[in-house]
């Protein structure tokens, strides 16, 4: 199982899932793959924005990057596409801590369907 983290904000006194986080060491990315897909689904547990690391090496993925998957409530991230766009930035790929992703961008690509 994926483990990840939803960072939320308050809006209008409500509270708004802005980030997720997925923290690439704990998961073990393989860079060697050309995609990794993990199950997002809710209910989420939610962290408060104040508590996202901001000193931690993030990558923010592009909803370029994202990619449908077959199976429900699953997502992709290129890591083809994340590579280069590191390395482009003199970075190290395995330096990198953790993922993280605008839930609006999620959104849209879940709520995409995979004609047969």
């Amino acid at each position: 199982m994926t483990h990840y983290k939803v960072f939320y904000d308050h809006f209008d006194g409500i509270e708004v899932p802005i980030w997720l986080v997925l923290n690439i060491r704990e998961n073990k990315i393989d860079w060697t793959n050309c995609n990794y897909s993990f199950q997002v689904q809710a209910p989420f547990d939610l962290h408060p924005s104040e508590y996202f690391d901001q000193f931690a090496l993030n990558v923010s993925i592009t909803m370029d990057e994202l990619t449908l998957n077959s199976k429900e409530h699953h997502i992709g991230i290129n890591l083809d596409l994340v590579k280069s766009r590191i390395i482009e930035h003199d970075v190290n790929f395995n330096d990198v801590s953790n993922f993280v992703i605008q839930m609006s961008d999620l959104e849209e690509v879940l709520s995409y369907t995979i004609g047969d």
